[in-house]
């Protein structure tokens, strides 16, 4: 059961269109309510025999308020379509005291067919002009279609027709026209709660950004692009610039950058404004005590508070500083310490080198002097002179030994000299291994070359170079092994390949090859001073070239030496070797 306070409240539904159909109806509810004891009080007090109109005015009004309680159960159109047909039907009841089509009250009932097609559409205003025309026809039928009557149905029939169409167009367009505008306020109430969620969303993560930026530990700033001055610190920066807000915030932003930084800090800005972000950089930051420290610094553009703004995140460079300068100092320390490390193995090869290497020809020396010495009288010729060419060739070693450590120390205190030449390169390579041939015979030297013409060398240096790559070759390879010399060219420069199938430079020692006084973990039982390879790597860089190897232990080694060719004119002297 629906109260009476209720049910002249009109009802709500989900459907938009359902609720603004029913408010309608519910208006002509109230009307009929509101008319029907206004035409009641006209008809007792004007015709108070009429007693007809009071029974339809009292019917009208509980009618109405039974359709108020059919609405309320959301029996929407068919309310209206009840209430337009009890309003035809009051018109069409009143109008048969008075002759029916004979009475204006039948041209009336356009009345009930205009709010049957507000309320209910075209198909309910043609069904009210269907009905209408209905009984009008049945009238003419039965008085034997008088010419007047007949006039009067057509024409009555005609007004219908045309109500009929009129409101149904009207309703149509008007109906579409209110759809598109609910539809339209449909999205506006939507995009207005999106608006706000997004609004409320954008300020709760504002207030979480601000909390953020709060609580960062990072030392975080915001200044005004066009002002550029201070809108924001956080307490971190606050501590970094050793100020409070009221002493920062505000201010301009190269009151704290340092005199020596504002131009850098400047194009930063600058940078900033132009592309939206600036890559990591170092500057001074100026304290509010006056007090400076290097910090390093990202930023990038954004919109703080509705202005246009450039946010900077920078960390103090201090105590990085330090640590980097203290790193520095132990690498340096430690090169220093391995440097001293090894000079002392240098001074200790140096030492056992020597102590072996002069120690030996020295003894041989002794043993041979005090053979001539105490025997002379013994020893026929032939002994005398054997003794007296073992001293030469062991002073000749030694001669050979101190010109090495001689031609070092030049080379390593820059006071060797390049001299320059025209040369041959084919003809010279070809005689020093013609050379190196007859002196190692139990060897197989093949050299092969494809490089003709003249250049500037330095013959001295060169030579050195090949004798000494060739005579390593030959000590660290087997008896009537191949050695492989090449000469060839490649770009601009030649190339110098010796190639030996010996026992190989063992791993760990290839790095320190070069190194002088260094020699091959396998080979300390073959003498050597470990110094031939360290004057062919001085030698080749006086040259202006490069010596690489690949060597493979028991398979052999290949040294390639590269030096820059340059030609030499025609008028130049020819130098042969």
């Amino acid at each position: 059961m629906y109260s009476l306070p209720r049910l002249l409240h009109p009802p709500e539904f989900p459907d938009p269109e359902q609720t603004r159909l029913a408010r309608l109806i519910h208006r002509l509810l109230w009307a009929v309510i509101l008319i029907a004891p206004v035409s009641m009080v006209i008809t007792i007090t004007f015709v108070p025999n009429d007693d007809i109109n009071t029974v339809f005015a009292i019917a009208g009004i509980f009618a109405a308020l039974g359709l108020m309680a059919l609405l309320h159960r959301g029996y929407v159109r068919t309310t209206g379509l009840i209430l337009c047909l009890l309003m035809w039907g009051s018109f069409i009841l009143a109008s048969l005291p008075y002759g029916g089509l004979h009475d204006r009250f039948f041209t009336y009932l356009v009345l009930p067919i205009l709010i049957a097609g507000v309320v209910l559409g075209g198909k309910g205003a043609a069904l009210l002009v269907v009905l209408s025309s209905l009984v009008g026809f049945v009238q003419v039928v039965r008085e034997g279609f008088p010419p007047a009557l007949f006039s009067g149905w057509i024409g009555n029939t005609f007004v219908f027709s045309i109500t009929a169409l009129v409101i149904s167009l009207t309703y149509t367009a008007l109906n579409g026209t209110l759809r598109r505008t609910l539809e339209l306020n449909q999205q506006l109430y939507f995009e207005i709660e999106r608006h706000k969620r997004t609004s409320e969303a954008l300020g709760a993560s504002d207030r979480r950004y601000k909390q953020l930026l709060e609580l960062a530990p990072v030392a975080i700033s915001v200044i005004h692009q066009q002002t550029q001055t201070v809108l924001y610190t956080n307490p971190a920066a606050l501590r970094l610039i050793r100020g409070t807000p009221e002493t920062v915030i505000g201010q301009p932003a190269t009151m704290f950058v340092a005199p020596e930084s504002l131009e850098y800090v400047a194009q930063k800005i600058q940078e900033v404004i132009d592309t939206g972000h600036a890559d990591a950089f170092d500057w001074g930051l100026r304290q509010v005590n006056g007090g400076v420290v290097q910090v390093n610094n990202f930023s990038v553009s954004l919109l703080f508070d509705q202005h246009p703004a450039i946010l900077s995140a920078y960390t103090d460079l201090t105590e990085y500083k330090r640590a980097q300068e203290a790193l520095l100092q132990a690498a340096q320390l430690k090169a220093e310490m391995e440097q001293e490390k090894r000079y002392v193995q240098l001074k200790e090869n140096f030492l056992s080198m020597a102590s072996h290497q002069l120690r030996t020809p020295l003894s041989i020396i002794l043993s041979s002097r005090n053979m001539l010495v105490e025997y002379a009288d013994r020893l026929d010729d032939k002994r005398r002179r054997e003794h007296l060419d073992r001293i030469s060739a062991q002073a000749l070693t030694m001669t050979n030994l101190l010109n090495d450590l001689l031609t070092l120390s030049k080379a390593s205190s820059g006071i060797l000299q390049v001299r320059p030449e025209p040369l041959a390169l084919d003809t010279f390579c070809g005689t020093v291994v013609e050379e190196l041939a007859l002196a190692f015979p139990q060897h197989k030297l093949i050299f092969s070359e494809k490089l003709p013409g003249i250049y500037l060398l330095d013959p001295s240096l060169l030579r050195h170079v090949l004798h000494n790559l060739i005579v390593n070759a030959s000590k660290y390879s087997p008896l009537d092994s191949e050695i492989n010399i090449t000469l060839e060219r490649d770009g601009e420069e030649a190339v110098i390949s010796v190639r030996d199938h010996g026992m190989g430079i063992p791993p760990d020692d290839q790095a320190h090859i070069f190194d002088p006084f260094i020699r091959g973990s396998n080979a300390r039982s073959i003498p050597g001073t470990g110094l031939g390879l360290p004057i062919v790597k001085n030698n080749v860089d006086l040259l202006g070239g490069s010596i690489t190897f690949q060597s493979t232990v028991n398979i052999g080694t290949t040294f390639f030496v590269r030096l820059p060719l340059r030609p030499v004119t025609a008028s130049t002297s020819l130098r042969k070797n």
